[in-house]
């Protein structure tokens, strides 16, 4: 119940996971809405300033699949990225392409402990509006994750993921970590509060502005923060939705990404 419960939440954010597994011959799907506008740039060097405003949308689909008890095999792509700045141009178009592996290491008691292999596809345009408005980085990537997680009195769940991501073109490579508390409220509805962030492990000066208010670009940090909830209907299927706000923030628009998102779980 808690590996459906959060399998289904976790679709209010971006393709993150969590340790718990499938299960064999199970699947998970979904699709999600994301939208940011604002005028609130943060530099490279970490200072706050006014911009034409900026919006971004973007809609992903991410799937999952149980081979075996073990082990679960994990893609995801952005169907489509749409960039405008005000009074400069606007473009859109495929992004990104992510497949993996997640496996089981540690089952005992309530406590789940996993590890994630996710590599990124550069099937996205990096080069859209001179570089200020892509639908993707342009490198491939790929990141390596260990995560822990257990349930409290089967109406509490909480789980916890750090890792490294490893970055092509010269973009230098960041430590990623993502949280989840939850709580099952009651027999439909499932909320939970989130934790994420990117960290680069090299502090100096960003030598590539790709895709600076977009984020995709070199130096990117940021802590994003908000709550998600996810509403079972009949069937398999749930109604999910989030909001993340940012701290401690660097070449990235800063603002406020809204999802909403429809998941089915098997």
């Amino acid at each position: 119940m808690i590996a459906a419960v959060a399998i289904a939440l976790a679709w209010a954010a971006p393709v993150r996971a969590q340790p718990w597994q499938l299960g064999a011959g199970h699947v998970s799907v979904g699709v999600s809405y994301t939208t940011l506008s604002t005028t609130e740039l943060a530099t490279p060097d970490g200072s706050s300033i006014k911009i034409p405003r900026f919006a971004r949308q973007e809609t992903a689909v991410s799937g999952a699949y149980g081979a075996t008890d073990r082990v679960t095999i994990i893609v995801g792509a952005t169907l489509f990225a749409h960039t405008s700045i005000e009074a400069f141009d606007s473009a859109g178009g495929v992004g990104d392409l992510r497949f993996g592996i997640q496996a089981l290491l540690v089952q005992r008691g309530p406590w789940t402990v996993g590890v994630r292999g996710i590599v990124q596809a550069p099937t996205g345009n990096a080069n859209k509006g001179n570089g200020l408005l892509p639908t993707g980085t342009g490198a491939w990537e790929g990141d390596v994750v260990f995560s822990a997680g257990r349930s409290f009195a089967q109406r509490f769940f909480a789980f916890g993921e750090a890792g490294y991501h490893a970055r092509g073109l010269g973009l230098r490579d960041t430590l990623v970590f993502n949280s989840q508390v939850g709580l099952i409220a009651g027999s439909r509805v499932t909320l939970g509060w989130n934790v994420h962030g990117v960290q680069p492990y090299d502090s100096g000066p960003v030598s590539a502005s790709l895709a600076v208010a977009a984020g995709l670009g070199d130096g990117v940090t940021f802590v994003s923060y908000g709550p998600s909830a996810a509403v079972r209907l009949s069937g398999g299927w749930s109604i999910v939705g989030g909001a993340d706000g940012t701290v401690h923030t660097r070449n990235l628009a800063t603002g406020t990404a809204y999802r909403v998102g429809l998941a089915y779980t098997r």
